[in-house]
């Protein structure tokens, strides 16, 4: 489980364009609707467009 530190610094580095990508798991389906309300929150910090970046953008780009 995520803790209050981690979702926090996560939440800082995020606008500064810390991160390559983001992810999520989809090993337990009852942690959909958190998963998602993350990604939300990610969408709200950095905008959709670096959204998309983060999610799909970069993460095409290590298998190319």
């Amino acid at each position: 489980a995520d803790t209050p530190d981690i979702v926090a610094l996560a939440q800082r580095y995020l606008p500064d364009g810390r991160y390559f990508m983001v992810g999520t798991d989809g090993h337990r389906p009852a942690q959909l609707p958190a998963r998602l309300a993350g990604l939300a929150r990610v969408e709200e910090l950095v905008g959709s467009a670096m959204l998309h970046t983060l999610t799909e953008k970069n993460p095409g780009r290590l298998w190319t």
